[in-house]
Order: structure tokens, then C-alpha cells, then sequence
């Protein structure tokens, strides 16, 4: 009998940055289902053990950069569960003899991220849940800027800026591989402009298709030089760094 703790695997080479976590995911099915037995009934629970550092790929890389160079910029792993509820899931962060629980917020993040140091002291998640879930993760860049209807263009320009640059460093020999994020996405915000220095002002564009919902206004940089303020409809949900 094959479980359904699988990790969602490609079928080419990871172009994208935010797919670059898929060097690590394989661990977040490991730690439930390595290999179960066949006569291990459905919904059997679980306990394992995985390095923090492997179900949190490039977090090290990205902590270990200083502060000043990753301040516009957050990253978030997304956890999609399926087959089961969110409740049937435990998470721990053991850090020697520390335990630190691990949660699910509203959006499905993982909270608290191991900091550098526990990373560096080789902390492991203790998972424990039914072998019969289906994980999905996705490594997310968001900005630090509280949504707001106006929004600074040099905050979000610095914002991709930090990704790019944090993200070849975090990557290493890997980022020669994936496409960084060169936008920013303002999910939920309505129609948006962009403000130039020179007081133009310019309808930013929408998506048609992809990840985000038909109609999001996004950001890209390079094409509004001098750009001063973002302005929208609506406070955005949220604020992501990624690509088209």
C-alpha cells in the first residue's frame, strides 16, 4: 500500500526561487512516512525526527546574512494540508533539552522559524501525525512593510533588490539554477498606480493567470525608474516578492 505522505516532486529542473525549497521538502514527507509497511493500517500515527535545517531550506543562508541586508524581507514556509485537519498535526522545534511547539497561522505559515543559532546547533522538528496526509510546503518572500493603500516604491524596490541578493547567497551554488524574484505582488489591493518623482502617474498592471488571482496589480521595478509612491483601491492582504 503506498501512503499519501508524499512531497510534491518536479518533473524538470527548479527554475524559481520560491521552488528552490524543493531541495528540502522531501523531508517534510519523510518525517511522517519514510516507508510504511503494507499491513500498516491507513491513518497510522507517526512520530519522526528531520533536521530543522533540511524542512527550512535556505532559512540558514538567509539568517546567517546580517540584518541590514534583509530588513525589507521575510520568509515564510506555507504548509497546505489535505486528508486530514490541521489539528491532527504536531510540530516541535527540539533545540537540545528545549522544546518549542510549532504552530499553523491563519494562513497557514509555520510559526516560530528556528533562529540561526538553533540551526546552527543542529535543531531537529519532531512531526507527528496520521500517515494518511498529504503535505505540500512553499517557501514565500514577503515584504516587512505593513500593508497600506500608499506604499513606499524604494521600500518594495529595495525589497527585490534584498531577495535577489540575499537569495544567491542563501542558494549558493544552487542559485545558478533558479530564477529570482524580480516583483512585487499586491494580493487583494484592486487597481494600483505607481507615482513618479516627476508626479506622472501610471496605471500598474494586473495578472490575467498564474499563482495570483486575475486582477492582481504588481510592481515591477525596472520598468519605473524614479518611481516615488505605490497607490491602491485597497490595503492589500499581503505583499509578496516572486515571480510572474
Amino acid at each position: 500500500m503506498e501512503t499519501m505522505m508524499t512531497a510534491k516532486t518536479a518533473a524538470r529542473p527548479q527554475t524559481s526561487f520560491l521552488a528552490a525549497a524543493m531541495f528540502g521538502l522531501t523531508a517534510l514527507s519523510v518525517a511522517l512516512s519514510p516507508q510504511i509497511a503494507d499491513a500498516a493500517p491507513v491513518g497510522q500515527i507517526e512520530t519522526k525526527e528531520v533536521p530543522a535545517s533540511r524542512l527550512f531550506p535556505l532559512l540558514k543562508g538567509f539568517l546567517a546574512q546580517p540584518a541590514s541586508a534583509r530588513d525589507q524581507i521575510q520568509l515564510a514556509y506555507v504548509v497546505r494540508v489535505k486528508h486530514v485537519p490541521v489539528s491532527a498535526l504536531d510540530f516541535k522545534l527540539k533545540d537540545g533539552a528545549n522544546i518549542t511547539k510549532l504552530t499553523l497561522s491563519a494562513d497557514n505559515r509555520i510559526t516560530p522559524l528556528p533562529t540561526l543559532a538553533q540551526l546552527n546547533r543542529n535543531a531537529v522538528v519532531v512531526a507527528t501525525g496520521p500517515n494518511n496526509v498529504s503535505l505540500a510546503m512553499k517557501l514565500k518572500v514577503y515584504s516587512t512593510q505593513s500593508p497600506a493603500r500608499t506604499l513606499s516604491a524604494a521600500d518594495m524596490t529595495k525589497a527585490v533588490n534584498q531577495t535577489q541578493t540575499v537569495g544567491k547567497k542563501a542558494a549558493g551554488p544552487a542559485a545558478m539554477l533558479i530564477s529570482l524574484p524580480d516583483r512585487v505582488f499586491f494580493a487583494g489591493a484592486g487597481k494600483g498606480t505607481v507615482t513618479l518623482s516627476n508626479g506622472q502617474v501610471k496605471t500598474l498592471p494586473m495578472t490575467t493567470k498564474g499563482e495570483y488571482p486575475s486582477g492582481t496589480p504588481y510592481f515591477y521595478p525596472s520598468d519605473y525608474p524614479g518611481a516615488a509612491t505605490l497607490n491602491f483601491e485597497r490595503v492589500p492582504q499581503r505583499i509578496e516578492i516572486d515571480n510572474p
